[in-house]
């Protein structure tokens, strides 16, 4: 017989805490989807530890067979607010899953039905033909009601199943002279040394050297880098002891003298290596500082038997020139079978098939016109 809990997130007791983390791990999932990641994620990018529900399944023996962190939100849409049921990892998640083993349209269907007059479930940042995609596509045909999908990141990966001069050996002239030649630049610059980070308690000159070459990098004049954003330095000034702490941290810095030019944030998690966060002073950009911290990693995630390097992020050339294997990421808000969010549901599906069918007929008129 299964058994239905909703705890608050700041509740959990270690038992349950130790039962997520293994079944994060039997599943194959990555670290942020279990509740340590979760813990800094609500504490520093909102909405709070109280904020956060965790649904549980146990079965007769009281053994969790499903955690399902979420929140609840009121979201707009044509002046008309719906009650939003979010998961956790909408706040931040690489590859968005569910932590269970059992059927994930059920489980979903049952969580909906412990909020009352939910309006929207919103799923961000998963994968597409993974088990929450299908679940999701399922619960919808099962409702009757609409399901959006919009698409996300599609995010390059590389496979690891060699040595890393096996890798290299096998590559095209091309990259293997690039790769080559941004080494040999940096090792020919006077002054050029690069350091690796893994101990907690290095993690605030690791912050400070992020954040100086963050200020220095093209992410300021859009206005995205770190050092302009609080919140994102408060979250990784909390992540980065945690991560070091875990034994899950894999970064570096290139430095000119004492300069730091360029970071490669990793986290490692099983055999799964992702590449979190980089960036490189734009001034030196003629020394390639920004692509060598990447090469640094990549290769370490080789001599460390990882199975997997995740780019993470968008499909980016410097990514691509690594590897052709890609995950499409979309985001679905599924309404209910009710007659306010069914409406407003289907408007919405409306609004974006004519929205595709006129950038389509754009396309075609440009394509004429260029014939």
């Amino acid at each position: 017989m299964t058994m239905h809990h909703v705890f608050r997130l700041s509740e959990i007791d270690q038992t349950l805490r130790t039962a997520w983390i293994r079944a994060v791990a039997l599943l194959n999932l990555n670290a942020t989807l279990g509740p340590e990641w979760l813990d800094v994620i609500a504490r520093t990018l909102a909405p709070g530890p109280e904020a956060v529900s965790v649904y549980v399944e146990t079965d007769k023996e009281s053994v969790a067979r499903a955690i399902v962190p979420f929140f609840v939100t009121n979201t707009h849409f044509y002046s008309v607010s719906l009650s939003t049921v979010q998961l956790a990892a909408n706040l931040m998640s690489y590859h968005a899953e569910i932590v269970c083993e059992d059927d994930l349209k059920d489980l979903l269907r049952r969580l909906v039905d412990r909020v009352p007059k939910w309006d929207i479930l919103q799923i961000d940042n998963v994968v597409a033909g993974s088990r929450t995609d299908h679940a999701l596509r399922s619960l919808s045909r099962e409702l009757g009601s609409p399901l959006q999908v919009i698409p996300g990141d599609v995010s390059p990966y590389l496979p690891i199943e060699e040595t890393w001069e096996t890798f290299v050996a096998r590559q095209k002239k091309r990259f293997r002279y690039n790769l080559r030649h941004r080494r040999e630049l940096i090792q020919n610059t006077l002054g050029s040394h690069m350091a690796w980070y893994d101990a907690a308690s290095d993690m605030d000159v690791l912050l400070r050297d992020m954040l100086t070459i963050e200020k220095v990098s093209w992410k300021t004049k859009s206005g995205i880098d770190m050092a302009s954003k609080p919140t994102e330095q408060l979250y990784y000034s909390e992540l980065l002891p945690w991560l070091a702490k875990q034994h899950h941290l894999l970064a570096n810095v290139l430095y000119l003298e004492q300069r730091p030019i360029a970071y490669s944030l990793n986290c490692h998690f099983g055999g799964w290596v992702g590449h979190l966060k980089t960036s490189f002073d734009e001034s030196l950009g003629h020394l390639s500082p920004g692509a060598v911290v990447i090469d640094a990693s990549v290769q370490r995630a080789f001599e460390i038997g990882a199975t997997e390097f995740d780019f993470l992020g968008a499909a980016d050339a410097h990514k691509l020139a690594w590897t052709p294997f890609t995950r499409s990421h979309s985001n679905y808000f599924l309404f209910a079978p009710r007659l306010k969010p069914m409406t407003i549901g289907i408007l919405k599906l409306l609004k974006g098939r004519l929205s595709s069918k006129y950038r389509s007929a754009g396309k075609d008129h440009i394509s004429d016109s260029a014939g």
